[in-house]
């Protein structure tokens, strides 16, 4: 098991061979946190995966890695504050 500091990390890196590990994390480690972190690692190692067709990674115009994948383009302001407040929605999914 291991902190949700190194899944960010994992998932910050983005290699395909750290799948594995963050797949086995997620199932096994009891804290919310850590499984939370290793859905976000995972889903932006597969988001760049497909983006790109190779190992690499997403160059923010402020040279920045943020383990969440950004909201999709459309959602208005109404929408996306109707998903923060409410408790049954994940915002790292929109």
């Amino acid at each position: 098991m291991f902190i949700d500091q190194a899944a960010e990390a994992l998932g910050a890196i983005g290699l395909e061979k750290s799948i594995s590990l963050l797949k086995e994390s997620l199932a096994a480690d009891p804290a919310v946190e850590v499984q939370e972190t290793c859905e976000l690692a995972l889903r932006r190692i597969e988001g760049q995966k497909n983006a790109s067709g190779a190992e690499s990674t997403t160059i923010s115009p402020y040279l920045s890695v943020d383990p969440a994948l950004p909201a999709k383009q459309g959602l208005s302001v109404e929408q996306l504050r109707y998903a923060f407040e409410d408790n049954s929605i994940c915002v790292h999914r929109l």
